[in-house]
């Protein structure tokens, strides 16, 4: 007879996948600061702040639907596509979702951060089981922020994968 603890250990997997936005950390949490910081933002700049605010909602918005406009060159498209749709300037797009979505949140991120990862992904790693992460935004520094160390770091803006999730391709990459 194979033992339960036997059957549970060849059953372990190989390797686990994580996605970064609100399975790695708090997004909720994440958000309310964000939304505090981006309202004392517009009181002290109201019309730069509407602005920016009008460029995010475009922006999350559109990231939303491209999965099913299946466009190429993610990275660029994403920029031009919602510059487009607010009228303003691609790079100023850019800039301000660099920003308000990919700088000032890192230093929040590790309040965030879910209690008892540290110890999930160390438990992972003494039982020689990879942790790897996709995500369909860029997770380098998001991930460097919050002290985590990832075997494998892919998002969907990689030369490599250029599609958004639901798409397959970034977990086969």
């Amino acid at each position: 007879h194979v033992s339960v603890m036997e059957r549970l250990l060849t059953a372990l997997p190989k390797a686990v996948i994580f996605d970064v936005d609100g399975t790695l950390y708090d997004q909720p949490r994440l958000r309310r600061k964000m939304c505090r910081e981006l309202a004392m933002y517009f009181f002290r700049s109201p019309v730069t702040g509407l602005r920016t605010i009008k460029i995010l909602a475009a922006f999350r918005h559109l990231r939303e639907r491209m999965p099913e406009m299946m466009v190429d060159n993610i990275a660029e498209a994403q920029y031009s596509l919602t510059a487009r749709q607010v009228s303003h300037p691609s790079e100023k797009v850019r800039c301000t979702v660099q920003e308000w979505m990919f700088q000032r949140p890192l230093r929040h991120l590790p309040s965030c951060k879910f209690p008892g990862l540290d110890s999930f992904l160390n438990y992972l790693k003494d039982r020689g089981i990879a942790a790897a992460v996709f995500s369909d935004y860029p997770a380098q520094a998001k991930i460097h922020s919050m002290g985590l160390d990832f075997s494998v770091l892919l998002d969907a803006e990689d030369d490599r994968v250029d599609r958004l999730k639901p798409d397959p391709k970034g977990l086969m990459v």
